[in-house]
């Protein structure tokens, strides 16, 4: 017994001698993890600000000179078509196809640009940082700054902006990108927005008439979140110039080497331009696509629909979509997606009227739904030039057109009812056609062996398979929707 208790003892003592020298390594491996893990992120941004140092230089040389050339005006307001009323004795039409002409290939989401190194988030301190408190389209936002950050230039020739972008690396301007970075994953911000998003943020951090400084600093914070962008100078002012994927409307570009980038500043008038024209590795260029609708919530947010009374939107996500650049892609509108005010109704909607349907009839309803509820008018009318409608816009303003009805069925029906939709641009005239799950009457047309049923949204009391007669024999470009994100 005695002999036991001495072991029992001496087990004791030795696990927990073993315990103690467990704990001392794992403190002692977590001591050397975070040495680890320090030496190689102030590794890695030596490395980092050796890149910008060296970008700096590069800013030193002579920028060159070019003309700006002018904006690509909206495309003329196509008068309304002559939009017969289907009536219900009128025949349905024939099962026929009709010709369309399809892209070749299914386009690409693209991704969003990611920054050019995996940027930590440090903690903020009290001392030496302020808060830069502004509002973005009625969200109220706050993004804690480096006091040191804040510079004033003597000039904006070369030499002077390079000063400017060295004293941003040295003072650890990085530090913002993750915190920009946040809001926009946070506000699903796309990359339109992101930039917006920036440009506020420095306009807020500067005084309003050290505009160039505030370029300075966005031209920083978006080139090391992977954008494409590069500065000019134009007279006294400097701008920035960013490509994108798609064409845009309303803005004066540059064309450099093929590529087309557009002036943010529409007010910097003709004056020549003097480009740095170089960027950072994995530069992207942003696109207007988005991948659902940003978060702007605020307060006195709410506002009524004009066209059903019970619909609530929100006035920022309008006001935002009211800046939106417009673009001759059509699926950008698409792709905006709706609200959930919107989507809360249409499914109330669905589910009351179409108890026992199936996805066609259901589309149907929809189809039916888009003609009558909205009043008609072209956008010459309404806003004395061209302009599509995002969703929520369609819901707002009191008429819309053919290609505003086309993008809001094609977006009720994938989103809604999971069927995908194209849009059909005919001369003066744009459409939907759906694929459905079961094979139905009327005007069709095949997409690598899918078969794609043309809806009108337009054309009042038509069903589905039914084209306005005087678009029977017209060819249609089909406009396709992407659906994966590269």
């Amino acid at each position: 017994m005695k002999k036991t208790f001495i072991i029992l003892i001496l087990g004791a003592l030795s696990f927990s001698a073993s315990a103690q020298n467990r704990k001392e390594f794992e403190n002692d491996f977590k001591r050397r993890m975070a040495e680890y893990s320090d030496t190689r992120r102030q590794d890695f941004q030596s490395y980092c600000d050796s890149l910008n140092m060296e970008f700096a230089e590069f800013m030193r040389k002579r920028w060159e000179k070019h003309d700006i050339l002018p904006p690509v005006p909206l495309p003329p307001d196509a008068p309304a078509p002559d939009i017969p009323e289907r009536t219900s004795a009128a025949p349905k039409s024939a099962t026929a196809m009709i010709n369309v002409s399809v892209p070749a290939t299914q386009p690409d989401r693209q991704k969003r640009p990611k920054p050019i190194a995996d940027f930590e988030d440090v903690a903020t301190p009290s001392s030496s940082w302020f808060e830069a408190e502004f509002i973005y389209y009625g969200a109220y936002c706050s993004v804690p700054v480096k006091e040191s950050l804040y510079f004033s230039l003597n000039g904006i020739d070369e030499n002077s902006v390079a000063d400017a972008w060295i004293h941003l690396t040295e003072r650890g301007c990085a530090e913002l990108i993750p915190k920009c970075i946040g809001y926009r994953e946070r506000m699903n911000l796309c990359d339109w927005g992101y930039i917006s998003f920036v440009e506020e943020l420095t306009r807020t951090i500067f005084a309003e008439d050290e505009i160039n400084e505030a370029r300075i600093m966005q031209m920083y914070i978006l080139a090391q979140s992977g954008y494409k962008v590069r500065i000019a100078r134009a007279g006294n002012r400097l701008v920035l110039l960013l490509p994108s994927s798609e064409d845009i409307y309303q803005y004066m570009y540059l064309n450099i080497n093929g590529e087309k980038y557009y002036v943010l500043d529409r007010t910097a008038g003709s004056t020549p331009l003097y480009l740095f024209d170089r960027g950072l590795a994995g530069e992207q260029e942003f696109s207007l696509q988005m991948d659902g609708q940003p978060f702007l919530s605020g307060k006195n947010d709410k506002i009524n629909s004009t066209s059903i009374s019970d619909i609530i939107l929100n006035k920022n996500l309008l006001a935002f979509y009211n800046d939106y650049p417009h673009s001759a892609d059509w699926s950008v509108y698409v792709l905006a997606s709706i609200s959930d005010g919107i989507r809360q109704h249409m499914i109330s909607l669905l589910k009351e009227e179409t108890a026992g349907m199936n996805k066609t009839q259901k589309a149907g309803f929809l189809l039916n739904f888009v003609q009558k509820a909205f009043k008609y008018m072209t956008d010459g009318e309404q806003f004395g030039y061209e302009r599509p409608l995002f969703c929520d816009e369609t819901f707002y303003y009191p008429y819309s057109d053919c290609e505003d009805r086309a993008i809001l069925f094609a977006t009720l029906v994938r989103e809604l009812l999971g069927l995908d939709a194209v849009l059909l641009d005919y001369p003066g005239h744009i459409a939907t056609a759906v694929c459905f799950e079961e094979e139905v009457g009327g005007y069709y047309f095949l997409i690598d062996g899918r078969r794609y049923t043309v809806c009108d949204p337009t054309y009042i009391g038509a069903g589905i398979g039914e084209s306005m007669p005087q678009f029977v024999d017209e060819k249609a470009i089909v406009v396709r929707i992407s659906t994966d994100r590269k």
